[in-house]
């Protein structure tokens, strides 16, 4: 996964995902913002299920620059981060 990417925590399992907003398993509320690349896929082509990488909880994020948008939704359940050009609407 991108570093810049929102994720959420699957309940079911306790761990991390992309954050959808269309979900129903956790990831439909915004956790945090991945802050370095996490590699999910191994170079043989296998899936890792555990991977460890940063997540920023708070501080201040351009929203332009994130690697996918982040809705208004998302944005409110990340209450600690102040975003800069966040679309309305998105």
């Amino acid at each position: 996964m991108r570093s810049g990417t929102v994720v959420g925590i699957v309940e079911a399992t306790g761990k991390a995902g992309p954050y959808d907003p269309g979900a129903s398993n956790g990831t439909e509320d915004a956790a945090g913002i991945l802050f370095a690349d996490c590699r999910v896929i191994r170079s043989n082509g296998t899936t890792a299920t555990h991977v460890g990488s940063g997540v920023l909880v708070h501080g201040f994020v351009d929203a332009a620059k994130l690697p996918f948008p982040i809705d208004a939704a998302g944005a409110a359940d990340l209450v600690q981060i102040r975003f800069e050009n966040l679309v309305s609407g998105s």
